[in-house]
């Protein structure tokens, strides 16, 4: 999938998985059952990717913002 964000789009983006990866890690800390608590790391995992993806994209030049 490509997704084509300019700069404002791009750091509320990145807000945003930040804000929900750290109530994640906040979720699971709390979570009773391993299962659940395994789906939790699992999502936090996912937004990690992404933003680990955003940055390097940054810092690679590949990322243009369109505005």
């Amino acid at each position: 999938m490509l997704l084509q964000l300019d700069t404002a789009q791009a750091r509320i983006l990145e807000e945003v998985l930040e804000v929900a990866r750290r109530e994640l890690m906040i979720e699971s800390a709390r979570a009773d059952g391993h299962d659940f608590r395994e789906e939790l790391h699992a999502r936090e995992d996912r937004i990690e990717e992404i933003l680990a993806q955003m940055q390097s994209a940054r810092n690679c030049h590949s990322w243009t913002p369109t505005h």
